[in-house]
């Protein structure tokens, strides 16, 4: 009886520490970084070492938002020309600056790849897309912190 006593007091922290540690390998992680001179934005979602999402805002500074025709004229050529792509959603906004700002979200796990590829004259699989160590080197680069 005493063996098994000492036995389950070895077992049970062995237990809990491999049960903290595989939780730990399925959560989600946000990471934040900008580019250029700050009117570029992305934020990625990564689970496991694969970039489930990203949200992505970008600054047009040649284009007023208060001027409704270039605004709806580029907002109408963006939703035109890559709007389409399931898995992926478009708003075209005003920045803080008074910019046209376009903020795209994609969902890797509905994004239509062909379709993806055909829009961006690209040749990418889905892998090359998703993989975060790929990508990791860029992004650290340009100052991705993990914000989650």
């Amino acid at each position: 009886m005493r063996k098994i006593t000492v036995l389950m007091k070895f077992l049970l922290p062995s237990l809990i520490i491999i049960f903290l540690t595989a939780c730990q390998s399925i959560r989600q992680e946000k990471y934040k970084g900008s580019y250029g001179n700050g009117d570029e934005s992305i934020i990625l979602t990564i689970k496991n070492k694969e970039i489930l999402k990203t949200e992505f805002w970008k600054e047009l500074p040649d284009i007023d938002a208060s001027d409704s025709l270039e605004f709806n004229s580029a907002k109408d050529s963006l939703l035109e020309n890559y709007g389409h792509i399931k898995g992926m959603d478009y708003s075209v906004e005003k920045s803080k600056s008074g910019h046209l700002q376009i903020h795209i979200v994609t969902d890797f796990s509905k994004l239509d790849l062909k379709t993806w590829n055909k829009a961006f004259k690209s040749n990418n699989k889905l892998k090359d897309l998703t993989d975060y160590i790929k990508t990791k080197k860029m992004l650290e680069e340009n100052g991705m912190v993990k914000v989650q």
